[in-house]
This record gives C-alpha cells, structure tokens and sequence, in this order.
C-alpha cells in the first residue's frame, strides 16, 4: 500500500496534505483515538475543519483511491485537503 500513497502523495502535492500516522507509537495514541483508527492501513479524507468525509480500511486500489480523491477534490474543492494514512509505521503527527 506505501508505494500506492506515496505515488499518489507526489501526485497530489499542493492540493491534499497527505498526513502519516504510526499507530504503533504511543506519542500518537491521541490521534489514533481521535481518528477511530483500528486496524492498518486506514485511510480517512479529512475536511479542512477537521471533519472526516469518508474513510477506507484495508488494501485499496490504486484506481480506487486516485477515484476517490478526484471525487471528493471535486465535491468540497479547497475544504477537503487531508488523508490520514493510519499504518504501522511512520512519522509522528503533531
């Protein structure tokens, strides 16, 4: 699933702030909490206000997500500009 997120991470800059949370790390039990994160790789598309749009759970396809993303750019423009990447390891959110 990285290669799938990070191609799609280059391929979205600018646009949608693609944000990856080690659920493995304590220092991240907040957020995972504050997500509902409970398994790896969840994905949430996050309003700019916070307010998650719509999530998936799992393996997801390439075409699946580059679908979704396009969708929801369309339907909330500049207010949908977030995907947490919930895995097993990665960088700390803050």
């Amino acid at each position: 699933m990285a290669p799938v997120v990070h191609g799609a991470s280059s391929e979205y800059a600018g646009r949608i702030d693609f944000i990856y949370l080690d659920v493995a790390d304590k220092r991240n039990a907040a957020a995972k909490q504050q997500f509902g994160s409970t398994s790896t790789p969840h994905f949430f598309f996050v309003r700019a206000d916070g307010v998650v749009r719509t999530q998936f759970q799992g393996v997801v396809p390439r075409d699946s997500l580059i679908r979704t993303l396009d969708a929801l750019l369309r339907q909330l423009g500049s207010s949908c500009r977030r995907l947490v990447a919930a895995q097993g390891s990665s960088r700390r959110v803050e």
